[in-house]
């Protein structure tokens, strides 16, 4: 390995332990305030019923379609589609939809970050989420860091680097 490489991976390891989500929410995220926050279901009913029944909106909400995401969960809102959707909508749109801040705030630290890890690794749309190169810490995104800042951190300090806050 040449110098030159060894230097890019050492720059590459310092800034993704930087990046990483050990520590409090930085990056200046800024969440939606709630008055701006965007509606989480479809105003048109009928429509989405029909598109469901014809299977219109399982293929539109794969494809990364928020207003299918909203018909969904105008037809059905239960768990954990209620988060899942909310979530993707919010990454989609750069708007929170009404209801994910409570069902964020529902979750303990440890659960979201695995929601949230899997859903960043399974849906195209979303960055995949890795761990800092030597740690058990994940790597999430500042949006993603934000919401997990909203949940109360567990008490043992391990547990706190192992679940990437």
């Amino acid at each position: 390995m040449s110098r030159v490489q060894r230097f890019k991976s050492v720059l590459l390891a310092l800034s993704a332990f930087a990046l990483a989500a050990c520590g409090p929410s930085d990056g200046g995220f800024e969440p939606t305030p709630p008055d701006q926050r965007t509606a989480a279901h479809a105003p048109e009913g009928m429509w989405c019923t029909r598109g469901m029944e014809r299977g219109e909106i399982s293929d539109r909400m794969e494809a990364g379609d928020p207003d299918a995401m909203r018909c969904f969960l105008s037809i059905r809102d239960l768990e954990p589609d209620s988060f899942n959707l909310r979530y993707r909508i919010y990454r989609i749109e750069g708007v929170e939809p009404e209801g994910l801040d409570e069902l964020v705030r529902s979750r303990s630290r440890e659960e979201l970050s695995i929601d949230l890890a899997n859903l960043h690794n399974r849906v195209p749309e979303l960055e995949p989420v890795a761990f800092a190169p030597g740690t058990s810490c994940r790597m999430f995104d500042p949006a993603a860091r934000e919401l997990l800042s909203r949940t109360h951190p567990p008490q043992d300090g391990y547990q706190c680097r192992r679940w990437a806050y």
